[in-house]
This record gives structure tokens, C-alpha cells and sequence, in this order.
């Protein structure tokens, strides 16, 4: 039986037209007395036709149909109502008494209170649009502990912040959460895998470091809008996969003592700023990142690389290069060759190359007027300096370097300068000035 109804304020509903129990696929009405497995064959093979039930308009938030001369706006009421109890469900799964903030409004809930009147009570951390609907919970840094509900009823949510936190348990699907942007988990004791984040589509910040999660990183090519992705910190392991579509990343942070694997392209992305895929365990060589005119934080320590270091002369943002490597219990690159020149990124603020098997002379840092931080010990490198002690606390400090090794004096922001553990010659000191540049050289 089809039931035409009236128009009703806030739907689309034509009184002239049956509703469409296609609607979800069609996004249309066809006219009264077509039959539904019309609708179904011609326009939208792969939906669930219901003949003995009206077409409900509603269907974009309830995914239901509703007896047959129910009032469309009874399925608002009821869309509403499941979002009410989610919010109940959160605050009760998450220990509510314990929490240590945005307290304020929760307690006045109730799962059988109609949509407005929760909006009235106004739940700390919760946002609404204007129709009632839940867009946004953030709720970090709030004390809340226990197991982390579904919010798959809650369809127009676009941000959940939940993070530094104490919750638990695995990570439940956000696949009905088609309108998610932005998901922060990260800073709690969640278990499990990552889940499959496929079917949210405008999802562009996903943040799920320091916690317990295990398995692999799954592929995340369908999130072409992704902009950032943290899963620092966890107990990952496999290789990295590709991110060859997800052409707008600017941020992915993946430290993991588990993972392995060589360094993947990253060619596609141009837009990428920050890449941490240091203490992992990765072989190979590092690839040329001349691609990523945007990069400013490049940091793949702790590793075990091989080969030299490639050109970074396209760079020019880049403010931090870390290829170093840590003490005997992390895993140690090998890098060979010389040190290229970095005179192109004048930007450049941090540089540790420490422990690994350089050689050759130290290049000149005239350039790198921002550099602060520049640390080569415990490499092969050669030279042989003297140091004027007339001049120790000038400043900017001047080391009157002689032979191959160059002048810092231009590097007037350079705070901590490194080079011990070489094979330089001459007699070497610690430098303290006006401006704190500490200086660690080796005595031969």
C-alpha cells in the first residue's frame, strides 16, 4: 500500500507524489501507484525495497521506514531520540562521577527525552546544528575512563576529540559517520586494530597515537581528504603502506618500534610538512623527497638505512632533519658518504646526523643563519681546527676554524653544537657566551 503524505516543514516531501522507499539511492519520489520494484530495477538496483511499508523521507538520518500512515516527522522524533541515548551511552560507559571536566549538563540527560530538551540541558564539549542533531563532542582531557561507546547513530557528526583520556576496549566502526572530519583518540589505553575508516570519505585529521593498538596500518586510499594521520606510538607492525592517493596529506607521524619495510614514495604527496617515521626499524635507502616542496620536519632516526644522504636542496622549508641514530637498544642507520650541502635551506634550524659512518670534511653553515641545533658527533669525519680564546665570550662566538673545517660565526642563532666522536684534530673546548651556544668537541 502507498501512502501519499502531506508536506511536512523541513522535508521534501511532494504531495503529489509517493514517497520513495528508494529514496536513499534514487533521491527522488516517483509518482502514486508506480510500483516500488520500479524504482528498484531502473534506478537503484542495490537498495531494500519494503513494499508493505511507506517510503520514509526521513530515511538520510534513520536509515528506517515507518509503518505505513506514520507521520514523516514522527521519524525526526525518533532519529533524535537514538542520538539522545548515544550521549546517554557515553556518559554512563565512561564513568561519568569520575569525570574531571565538562561535567556541566550531563547529568541532566535522559535517553527518553525528546531531542530539543537535550539540546536545552546543554551537555559540556557537545555541539548542535540548528535542527537538533549532534555535529561535534570533544571531550579531552576530561578524565573519562571505561569503554568508548558506538556514536554510529549520531550520522551528522563531523568532530569527536576524546583524547588524553583513560579509555579502554577496541575501537568500534565510525562507518556511519559518513560526515566525520576530524577524529582524535589518541592519548588513552585503546586496544585492538585500527579500524577500517574506508566509508568516511571527508575524513581529514585522524589521530589515534599512544595507545595499545596492534595489527597493520590499513590502507586509507580511499580518504582522499586525509590531511593528517598520527598512530605514533602504538604496537603496530607490517610495512607502511602506500599514501599515493591521499594527495592532501600534510601531516603522518608513525614512530613504532614494530614496523618494517623500506621508506614507501612519497612522491604524490606535495603537500606533505611533517613525515616521522623515526625508531621503526626501516632498511634500505632514503629516497629523494625533491617532490615535497612543502616539507619543514623530516625525521627518519632510529632506523636501520643505508647508503648517503640524498639532496635536500629543494627543500627550502625545511626547518628540522633528523637521520641520527640512539644508544644500543634502538635501532642504529649506517649512513656513508659526505655531508651535502645544505646552503639551499636557509630555514634549517635543527640537523642531527649523529652515529652513523660519515666521512669527509665538515661543509659551511653560512647560510643557515637560523640554524640552532647541529649535531655530527660520533661520525668519521675529518679536519683540524684552533680555537681563539681571546674571542670565548663575544657574540656572536667565533671559532677561528683552520683547514677544511668551516667558520660558524654567521650562525648567530646556533645554540648546541655537537661534533665529538670524530677524528678532528687540534685542540678543542667548551664554549659558553651571552647567548648559551654550547659546544662539545673531541680532544686528539
Amino acid at each position: 500500500m502507498f501512502v501519499t503524505h502531506q508536506h511536512l516543514t523541513g522535508n521534501e516531501c511532494n504531495p503529489a507524489k509517493t514517497c520513495n522507499v528508494c529514496f536513499e539511492c534514487c533521491k527522488d519520489y516517483i509518482p502514486d501507484g508506480a510500483s516500488c520494484d520500479q524504482c528498484v530495477d531502473a534506478q537503484c538496483p542495490k537498495n531494500e525495497c519494503v513494499p508493505s511499508k511507506t517510503c520514509n523521507v526521513c530515511s538520510a538520518c534513520c536509515h528506517d521506514y515507518i509503518p505505513d500512515g506514520s507521520p514523516c516527522d514522527q521519524c525526526e522524533a525518533q532519529c533524535g531520540q537514538k542520538e539522545v541515548q548515544a550521549l546517554v551511552q557515553l556518559r554512563e560507559s565512561t564513568n561519568y562521577q569520575s569525570w574531571t571536566a565538562n561535567r556541566k549538563g550531563w547529568d541532566c540527560l535522559n535517553k527518553d527525552m525528546p531531542p530539543v530538551q537535550a539540546q536545552m540541558c546543554g551537555p559540556a564539549g557537545v555541539t548542535f546544528d540548528a535542527s537538533g542533531h549532534v555535529t561535534a563532542i570533544d571531550l579531552k582531557e576530561s578524565g573519562l575512563s571505561g569503554l568508548l561507546p558506538s556514536l554510529d547513530s549520531c550520522e551528522r557528526l563531523s568532530s569527536v576529540d576524546l583524547s588524553s583520556n583513560s579509555l579502554t576496549g577496541t575501537i568500534s566502526s565510525f562507518a556511519a559517520n559518513t560526515a566525520l572530519q576530524d577524529l582524535s583518540l589518541h592519548g588513552n589505553q585503546l586496544s585492538g586494530k585500527v579500524p577500517d575508516f574506508s566509508k568516511n570519505l571527508a575524513l581529514e585529521t585522524l589521530q589515534l597515537g599512544y595507545n595499545y593498538l596492534e595489527g597493520t596500518i590499513p590502507s586509507f586510499a580511499a580518504n582522499t581528504a586525509l590531511q593528517i594521520l598520527n598512530l605514533f606510538n602504538n604496537q603496530l607492525s607490517g610495512t607502511i603502506p602506500s599514501f599515493a592517493s591521499n594527495t592532501a596529506l600534510e601531516e603522518l607521524v608513525l614512530f613504532n618500534y614494530h614496523l618494517t619495510g623500506t621508506i614507501p614514495s612519497f612522491e604524490a604527496n606535495t603537500a606533505l610538512q611533517k613525515l616521522d617515521l623515526s625508531d621503526i626499524g626501516l632498511f634500505g635507502t632514503i629516497p629523494s623527497f625533491a617532490a615535497n616542496t612543502a616539507l619543514e620536519f623530516l625525521s627518519l632516526s632510529n632506523n636501520h638505512l643505508r647508503g648517503t644522504i640524498p639532496s635536500f636542496a629543494a627543500n627550502t622549508a625545511l626547518q628540522t632533519l633528523d637521520l641520527s641514530s640512539g644508544a644500543d637498544t634502538y635501532p642504529c642507520n649506517g649512513l656513508k658518504g659526505t655531508i651535502p650541502s645544505f646552503e639551499a635551506n636557509t630555514a634549517l634550524q635543527l640537523l642531527d646526523l649523529h652515529l652513523n659512518k660519515l666521512t669527509g670534511t665538515i661543509p659551511s653553515f653560512e647560510t643557515n643563519a637560523a640554524l640552532q641545533t647541529l649535531w655530527l658527533y660520533s661520525n668519521k669525519l675529518t679536519g683540524k681546527c684552533k680555537y681563539d680564546h681571546q674571542r670565548s665570550y663575544l657574540k656572536p662566538p667565533k671559532l677561528l676554524l683552520a683547514g677544511p673545517i668551516p667558520s660558524f660565526a654567521a650562525n648567530t642563532a646556533l645554540t648546541d653544537l655537537e661534533l665529538f666522536g670524530n677524528q678532528l684534530t687540534g685542540k678543542w673546548t667548551m664554549i659558553t657566551s651571552d647567548h648559551t651556544l654550547h659546544v662539545m668537541f673531541s680532544t686528539q
